[in-house]
């Protein structure tokens, strides 16, 4: 027990310390946000206080404390961020007034795994009518160059996609249920071909030590409507059988 906290810990510290020397997160020693602004000089510095050690004392507005545990609840329970927050999210990036929080991106592709039904995909027009792709991806993940352009759901604004192409194929596992009218879907895209449509939240993972739990997912979230132009797919198989249709021992 004490040997795996130990590793936890070790492991944190490592994290932390590396984030301190990369450059991509120095922000925070920036020069505070002018006087007037929106919540404060420094955005939630109650939070950071913990790691960054010479953040001012200064507390939250209650809009800021709503954020930060919206933002919060999302990455830790995965519960989609309001589009009221979303909104503000917007307009703190595109203000550049907290730039160590609110990140603008450069230029980075972005992915975003899903599994969908056969209707849905086939609505798209994205798969050739060619027996021998559609052979291959029955069988295995195919990547298909496309230019489409993929909407939130009617009650959401912002979608999750990460940096991290292997954690995006983690969901797509099979989850139980009926198998065979679904697909394991990859969507990528870019930042470039997205313009101000994307948050980087790397710069909320370094907060604390309970945000940098996540630092790994690498999320960004996908405000609005999002161009797309590589699609991997491949048929929901089922998991009782290996590639080859021979059942699993």
């Amino acid at each position: 027990m004490y040997l795996r906290r130990f590793i936890r810990e070790a492991s944190y510290e490592e994290e932390r310390a590396a984030a301190r020397r990369s450059p991509y997160h120095r922000g925070w020693k920036a020069s505070p946000a002018p006087e007037g602004s929106v919540f404060g000089q420094y955005v939630f510095a109650p939070e950071r206080a913990p790691i960054w050690w010479d953040m001012p004392d200064e507390e939250n507005t209650p809009e800021e404390q709503a954020l930060y545990d919206e933002l919060y609840r999302h990455i830790d329970k995965n519960i989609s961020v309001t589009d009221d927050a979303i909104r503000q999210i917007v307009d703190l990036v595109q203000s550049g007034t907290y730039p160590d929080v609110f990140k603008t991106t450069g230029d980075v592709r972005l992915y975003r795994g899903m599994v969908l039904t056969r209707d849905i995909v086939d609505g798209w027009g994205a798969i050739p009518d060619d027996e021998r792709i559609r052979q291959k991806i029955s069988r295995q993940f195919v990547t298909l160059p496309v230019d489409m352009t993929i909407n939130p759901k009617s009650y959401q604004l912002a979608t999750s996609w990460t940096t991290r192409e292997d954690l995006a194929k983690h969901f797509t596992r099979f989850k139980g249920g009926n198998f065979s009218n679904l697909y394991k879907v990859v969507l990528s895209a870019t930042t470039t071909a997205n313009p101000e449509k994307f948050f980087d939240l790397s710069g909320f993972y370094m907060m604390n030590q309970q945000t940098s739990h996540y630092m790994s997912e690498k999320e960004f979230l996908g405000i609005g409507s999002i161009n797309v132009d590589v699609l991997q797919i491949a048929e929901m198989s089922d998991p009782s059988k290996d590639a080859f249709g021979n059942p699993r021992y």
